[in-house]
């Protein structure tokens, strides 16, 4: 049985109808996207203590000390270049102490580092265990 050409076009008609009503948001109450909400920017005392231990071990030059900052899975793969950096490290420390946050929540924290006028970042990494460790520099 074949439905007349009307009956499909009414079917289509409502199907259309009835999904924008479903898939599109009203103009008093837009979609958000996470781009649309501000950042977090609080610098909490664990996170500070933790930033201000990193400086130290990185300006202290001790290889050994800083790898303990490291998330574990991280260890691996900078624990080579770490070596190589030599005095590089102590610079990188410094420029730790003069950090700016760009991002926290409770389980991520981003840092923008400065260094000979090029602008890097840094982030850090809780496992929700209230311990913080370096993922990303």
């Amino acid at each position: 049985m074949k439905f007349p050409r009307l009956m499909v076009t009414i079917l289509l008609g409502c199907t259309v109808f009835f999904s924008s009503l479903i898939c599109f948001c009203s103009k008093d109450n837009p979609p958000t996207t996470p781009g649309d909400q501000p950042a977090t920017l609080i610098e909490t005392s664990s996170l500070r203590t933790f930033s201000d231990s990193l400086a130290t071990a990185f300006k202290s030059g001790n290889v050994d000390q800083i790898l303990l900052k490291i998330n574990d899975e991280y260890k691996a793969v900078y624990a080579q270049d770490l070596v190589e950096a030599g005095a590089k490290l102590q610079i990188l420390g410094d420029a730790l102490q003069t950090r700016k946050l760009i991002f926290s929540g409770p389980l991520y924290a981003e840092y923008e580092l400065s260094i000979d006028g090029r602008t890097y970042t840094i982030a850090y990494a809780n496992s929700g265990n209230g311990v913080w460790r370096l993922v990303r520099f």
